[in-house]
């Protein structure tokens, strides 16, 4: 899909449920619970691990 210059994207796994999309150069990747009866977006952010030394 495209509006003016910016373009947007989707992304599917392969039961057809999103699975992130790109507008413009800002991707954005979904953690799907694929377990419950409609397929619920976990989370829409970046994940971070900080390891440490313990």
């Amino acid at each position: 899909m495209t509006e003016g210059s910016l373009t947007t994207q989707f992304a599917y796994n392969g039961d057809g449920v999103r699975v992130g999309k790109t507008i413009g150069a800002a991707t954005t990747d979904y953690l799907v619970d694929l377990a419950s009866t409609l397929p619920v977006v976990i989370s829409d952010t970046d994940a971070v691990y900080l390891y440490g030394l313990d």
